[in-house]
């Protein structure tokens, strides 16, 4: 169950804002769909711009899940006074696409731009490229990337 001061703060999305400074404006909410890493890295990079301790960060990640993932967060009762490592993971472990290092790799490479803007598409290469960094460590390394791309 949502808490009150989470139903609150949702309510009013200027409250998520004000609540917690504000710096850069609204927080991105997660849906259950996208990438959660990345969701995950930007929330993170956002609490250390804020500050927020890990009590804090727990309960806003709550909050910021939304849709399929709020019903996944209601639907586990010990993420409700869960420390936020331990949300974190299982976040990951429920929404993370699965996908093999041949999967990523052909993602990568069949990416077309299509109607997207330069910006929209270089962000989806970025996306692509680092879900294929993450399948195959060896990418990692330019020296090594640029043998198995030949």
């Amino acid at each position: 169950m949502r808490s009150e001061w989470c139903s609150k703060v949702m309510d009013d999305e200027r409250s998520v804002v004000s609540s917690f400074g504000g710096v850069l404006g609204k927080i991105t909410k997660f849906v259950g769909k996208g990438n959660i890493k990345k969701f995950i890295r930007d929330f993170n990079s956002r609490a250390r711009i804020e500050n927020w301790n890990e009590d804090q960060k727990a309960e806003l990640i709550k909050c910021l899940c939304v849709d399929s993932a709020a019903s996944f967060i209601e639907s586990r009762p010990d993420l409700e006074d869960a420390e936020y490592g331990d949300i974190v993971k299982a976040l990951i472990d429920r929404f993370e696409t699965k996908i093999t290092k041949q999967e990523a790799y052909s993602g990568l490479n069949n990416l077309k731009q299509d109607n997207l803007s330069i910006q929209e598409f270089a962000s989806k290469i970025e996306e692509k490229a680092n879900t294929l960094f993450e399948m195959a460590p060896e990418f990692r390394n330019v020296e090594d990337r640029d043998e198995l791309l030949i």
